[in-house]
């Protein structure tokens, strides 16, 4: 039972470690932030999607994105 214990907490400190780079929630800078800029989907300091973009479809559950994720042949 500690092993697990141990694993988990593991796992969960490798999660944070990794979360934590440079790359995960930078700003974006020099020759990045120009084409940013020239996009046209650029307007008053951020980007903005043309069309409302839902976070999961309708009639889709995070259960069933999961599921499919993980066993796509089963869905």
């Amino acid at each position: 039972m500690i092993t697990f214990f141990i694993l988990i907490i593991v796992l969960v400190a490798a999660v944070f470690l990794f979360l934590q780079q440079d790359k995960f929630g930078t700003l974006a800078k020099t020759d990045r932030l120009s084409i940013i800029k020239k996009s046209i989907n650029y307007r008053d300091g951020k980007f903005i999607n043309e069309s409302f973009t839902p976070d999961l479809a309708e009639g889709v559950t995070y259960y069933k994105v999961i599921k499919n994720y993980c066993c796509p042949r089963y869905t």
